[in-house]
Formats: structure tokens, sequence, C-alpha cells
């Protein structure tokens, strides 16, 4: 069996993420890899096995760091498995890359209940920029008062 073995110069893929390339493109591996690999884990979390859906997304996230879906599933699995902190962690870089509504809730609520105040604030602007009906605006308010009794402006 022919194996495929490049030898990896780390500061020459440190330069290509830095300059905004994947590790995917900078390696010259296929542009399907992450479609793939995405799938694979989504097959991992729909038998409910997340810790291996949580290393198939680490690995992706590796290669390409800026892919939301993927930090947004690695979220959902850490949550899964009861790693709070860690999923406020892979959501917030989702909301960093990718803003929308329901995940700056979930960023949101899940800071409140980490009591991770600066957090909470991120995912509240995210929040009320991205608020567009009225149910939503009204539940901007609300939140906004548990950020105010939280702490302060």
């Amino acid at each position: 069996m022919n194996e495929d073995k490049r030898e990896i110069d780390i500061e020459a893929a440190k330069q290509a993420l830095l300059s905004g390339q994947s590790l995917i493109e900078h390696l010259g591996l296929p542009a399907e890899l992450p479609k793939v690999l995405y799938a694979v884990a989504q097959l991992h979390v729909s038998a409910a096995r997340f810790s291996e859906a949580k290393r198939v997304c680490l690995e992706l996230a590796a290669l390409d760091p800026r892919m939301p879906d993927v930090w947004r599933l690695l979220g959902n699995c850490y949550a899964r498995d009861g790693e709070f902190v860690e999923a406020l962690e892979a959501w917030s870089h989702a909301l960093h890359l990718k803003p929308d509504y329901a995940l700056a809730l979930e960023v949101t609520r899940t800071a409140l209940a980490l009591r991770d105040e600066v957090s909470a604030w991120v995912g509240f602007n995210a929040l009320r920029n991205h608020a567009t009906s009225p149910e939503q605006l009204n539940r901007c308010d609300e939140i906004k008062q548990s950020l105010l009794a939280f702490g302060g402006v």
C-alpha cells in the first residue's frame, strides 16, 4: 500500500494560517475534505458519540479555523457532554465568524449560567444586532434586564 507521507513545515503552516489560508489549501488536500469530515462528525452526533464528534470537529477546525458550522457543532457536542465552558468558547468562536440570533441567544444564556459577564455582553450585542421580530426584540429586553442585574453595563 502506497501511503502519502508529507513532511509538514510547522513554521510555513503557521504563516499560512496567519495569512488567512487554511491548512487544507496550504497542504494541497482535497477541497471536499471539510465536507466529508463534517458529515462524519454529524454521523457521530446522530449516534450520540459526542467524544468522537468532538475529535473530528477539532481536527477539522485545526485544518480550517474559518468554518463557523464546525465551531457550532463542536459547541453542541461539548454541551451534550456537560462541558459548558468549552461549549461557550466554541459557540463564541462560531458567533464571531458568522453571527446569528439563535447562536447569540445560546452564547448569552450559557455565559449567564456560567457567570461570564464579558461573554454574556458579547452574546447580547450580537443578539440585539440580529433580532428582527417583535418577539426577538422583547427577548433582548428581558436578557438586558438580566445582564444589568448581573453586574452592570
